[in-house]
């Protein structure tokens, strides 16, 4: 399976994740995940690839959350 940074790797390679999802899929803490998506990016963009962050945004209202 890989470490908990190559499994988030894997995952976000295939499709476009919520840190809510990432967290199920590999078995960690939402928290853990934003913890991981750090050193994540510095590995993919040693690859030459990026990491496309959207930032949390209300429902209600539309409000987003650019700080977060």
């Amino acid at each position: 399976m890989g470490t908990v940074r190559q499994q988030i790797i894997e995952h976000l390679a295939q499709e476009a994740m919520t840190a809510l999802d990432l967290s199920q899929a590999v078995g960690v803490s939402e928290k853990d995940v934003y913890r991981h998506l750090h050193h994540v990016e510095k590995s993919i963009t040693g690859q030459g690839r990026t990491l496309h962050v959207t930032p949390a945004s209300c429902s209600a209202c539309g409000f987003t959350f650019r700080q977060r």
